[in-house]
């Protein structure tokens, strides 16, 4: 059996960081409100508690499933697309795989998730084992 290591709310506030730092908002635009801003905590608390559900014991069925949640669930103003990326890529990081694809690929996966349209699946050699 599998142990999979969890995401935590510092995990998930660092990964908030790290797109704060790769796209800086220009705030005079929106009344100073950052486009990062969690609106829908319940949608990283589902994040957060997929431990506790025992959603599955499959680290890529639990990646996916951050990324679709945080993609389709929209928790932040903007930049969900990112976001469900990023952590999705993080909780793989720290579950000891590296992603490595194109940034088309990377881009495509997003925009097929939030479109619920995956068509053809891409090779499964996308993931390093580390």
């Amino acid at each position: 059996m599998q142990t999979i290591k969890w995401l935590d709310k510092e995990e998930i506030d660092k990964s908030l960081g790290v797109l704060f730092d790769l796209y800086p908002q220009d705030t005079s635009k929106q009344d100073n409100v950052d486009s990062f801003t969690i609106i829908k905590p319940e949608i990283i608390d589902y994040i957060l508690n997929l431990r506790a559900i025992n959603y599955k014991n499959d680290v890529l069925s639990n990646a996916a499933a951050i990324a679709k949640t945080i993609i389709k669930g929209h928790p932040l103003l903007d930049g969900n697309k990112r976001f469900g990326m990023l952590l999705s890529e993080r909780f793989l990081e720290i579950n000891r795989y590296i992603l490595r694809t194109s940034q088309r690929d990377y881009k495509n996966a997003a925009i097929n998730l939030a479109n619920s349209s995956w068509g053809e699946l891409p090779p499964l050699n996308f993931l390093t084992k580390i």
